[in-house]
């Protein structure tokens, strides 16, 4: 009995397309995830590198737990405490948390998510300050490496 030979299954053009287009998004997504997490490091070192020339000195920022985030298409700087102390007039600073983010394909465009309480203390007779808001939000812009545009909004604003 012979035995019957099947022809030999052809891929269609369609079929070979789709199969490239799968691959090719693949990599693409693959690439763009090892730049993202390189740009992550870079970013992370930056900033540890801006803390520590700014944790001494007259006048110290700090950042608490900061962690850096915003995959894909951001970066976002998030602190749970931020910050600063200026030591020769013995005036500190402190939110209770921000979120600094910009996005890939604009990061000239800055956008800060704000915490409250905003607690400010200095050498005074009058207590410290405390600001409060239910939802606080700043935006910059910088063109040319300069400040462009800057604009804040603090939703139920009051101060004490």
């Amino acid at each position: 009995m012979p035995t019957e030979q099947v022809p030999e299954r052809t891929r269609s053009p369609m079929r070979r397309f789709a199969i490239f287009a799968i691959v090719v998004t693949i990599v693409l997504c693959a690439a763009w995830t090892a730049i993202w997490l390189y740009a992550r490091s870079i970013v992370a070192a930056r900033v540890d590198e801006a803390l520590a020339a700014h944790s001494q000195g007259p006048a110290a920022i700090f950042c608490t737990d900061n962690e850096i985030g915003g995959f894909p298409f951001r970066m976002a700087l998030s602190c749970s405490k931020a910050g600063m102390q200026e030591q020769t007039r013995n005036l500190a600073a402190e939110l209770h948390g921000l979120k600094i983010t910009a996005l890939a394909y604009r990061p000239s465009h800055v956008i800060a998510d704000v915490t409250a309480p905003l607690n400010v203390s200095w050498n005074a007779p009058a207590s410290p300050l405390k600001a409060d808001w239910s939802l606080g939000r700043a935006s910059v812009r910088i063109a040319d490496q300069d400040l462009d545009r800057l604009s804040a909004e603090f939703d139920d604003f009051s101060i004490t």
